[in-house]
Parts: C-alpha cells; sequence; structure tokens
C-alpha cells in the first residue's frame, strides 16, 4: 500500500474519485472515436452528394464520365467498407449496395 499511494492515506473519497476519473477517461476515448467516425462519413457524404450531382448517377452509359477514385468513392459509401478494382465492377458492387442514411450530426450537447 504503501507503493501504490507514495506513504499518503487513502480514503473512501480518493478511491471513488479515481474510479470514477478512469470511467469518465474511457467515456471520453469511445465519445472521441464516435466523433471522428461521424464527421469522416459526413465529409465522405458531401463527396459523394457533390459528384452525383454534378456529374449524375453513374450508369454503363456514363461509366466513362468517372474516373476511378471518384468510382471508388462511390462503391465504398455505398457498401460501407473499402472498395477498389475496375471501374465496371465497382459499379456493380455499387449498384449491389443500398446507400446508407445520412449520419445524425455531432450535436453541441454531444460536444460539451
Amino acid at each position: 500500500m504503501f507503493h501504490a499511494t507514495h506513504g499518503q492515506h487513502l480514503n473512501l473519497d480518493d478511491f471513488f474519485e479515481a474510479h470514477a476519473k478512469t470511467a469518465r477517461d474511457k467515456e471520453i476515448v469511445e465519445l472521441e472515436k464516435e466523433k471522428s467516425c461521424r464527421l469522416l462519413l459526413m465529409t465522405k457524404g458531401d463527396e459523394v452528394r457533390a459528384s452525383l450531382e454534378w456529374k449524375g448517377k453513374p450508369t454503363e452509359a456514363t461509366l466513362k464520365n468517372f474516373n476511378a477514385e471518384e468510382m471508388a468513392l462511390l462503391a465504398s459509401w455505398n457498401s460501407g467498407k473499402k472498395a477498389k478494382g475496375k471501374k465496371a465492377d465497382l459499379l456493380a458492387m455499387r449498384e449491389e449496395s443500398t446507400a446508407p442514411s445520412k449520419p445524425p450530426a455531432w450535436s453541441n450537447e454531444e460536444e460539451e
């Protein structure tokens, strides 16, 4: 006990404060992960929407208007996992899956 407290007295309040602090620290790490995930989804979603608004929906006929990076972004957005390959394969992957809903924005209450 001397090594843990460095010769100081330990009362019940100190014990509960230490446990509460470790629980808060774990919660903070989880919330920061969720925040970064939501912000990444929002930025990727904005990129996808801008690409679709500017070039339209990719089809077999309009596939030549999209480069490989844009098709990879569209396919990975719909499937939820990293996608790479030929543009035709990415188009098929995009058509097989449905687009995710817009993630909820990070609110001020959550930030606090």
